[in-house]
């Protein structure tokens, strides 16, 4: 109970700190930005024990406005998830755009977005897919327009198993998360009971089984480099678990979509 006590209370001093600091950015004055800082924030009572950096830029000119212990570490906390969804919700609208694409007389050339909800379980509505299942000439994806890395700054490699890893990519589906499923199946004649495992997608990839799993519980695990993956049977009789596949680019994502969207990539 203390340590949940001690994480809420650190839960409320970073999401005040994040708030008004969101608040401040709408004052104009430099002045006016240091003072309501030392009044709302830092010299806030319920702040006195905590560990405070401030650090507002204004985006228009590139130039910080007000600084405050801005040169110290502090390791980010989980809350800045409440701005940032505050700022996606209030400018991203209700869609993103799956991909742009080009159509000549022979093929459609399509040209990713980016988007995480393509072929996501959590979205049932899917313009993207339906647009590429209802074409009937050749597709052809290019995603020349992608810099970025699968990993960012500062993400820790050696957890990419976990399913927070999953890798950004040019063209996510299914949050480029394989969901394995371990469940006991039972034959209606014999009554004999056998386990079956099988993944959500389905996935052609290697995927090996080991005997020997102490701890007796249903795990999966993916070689580093490639979309090899070691199963460990457990008892559990329903038992599922999330692993990031490598992306390779946008070569797994096309292995991934449905037949009907088959497309080639350059």
């Amino acid at each position: 109970m203390k340590a949940y006590r001690m994480k809420q209370r650190f839960f409320l001093i970073y999401s005040v700190v994040f708030l008004i600091a969101l608040s401040i950015c709408s004052c104009s004055p430099q002045q006016k930005i240091s003072q309501s800082a030392r009044r709302e924030i830092i010299n806030a009572p319920v702040l006195q024990n905590a560990n405070v950096g401030i650090s507002l830029l204004d985006a228009s000119t590139g130039k910080y406005i007000y600084n405050y212990q801005a040169e110290k570490y502090f390791i980010p906390a989980s809350n800045t998830k409440i701005p940032t969804c505050y700022a996606a919700m209030k400018y991203l609208g209700d869609s993103l755009v799956s991909f742009q694409y080009a159509e000549n007389d022979t093929a459609i050339i399509i040209y990713p977005g980016a988007d995480p909800t393509l072929l996501h379980p959590d979205f049932s509505r899917q313009p993207g897919i339906t647009f590429l299942r209802n074409s009937s000439k050749p597709l052809y994806v290019t995603a020349q327009q992608w810099k970025d890395n699968a990993y960012g700054n500062g993400w820790v490699w050696d957890e990419y198993n976990e399913s927070y890893m999953a890798e950004r990519s040019a063209l996510p589906v299914y949050g480029n998360i394989i969901t394995w499923h371990q469940v006991q199946t039972t034959d209606d004649l014999s009554g004999d009971s056998s386990m079956l495992v099988f993944s959500d997608p389905p996935v052609n990839w290697e995927m090996n089984f080991s005997i020997e799993n102490k701890d007796s519980v249903f795990d999966v695990e993916r070689a580093r480099e490639k979309n090899s993956f070691l199963v460990y049977e457990g008892k559990e009789r329903d038992k599922q678990k999330q692993i990031p596949f490598l992306t390779n680019g946008v070569n797994s994502a096309l292995e991934l979509l449905p037949e009907q969207s088959a497309s080639r990539y350059f």
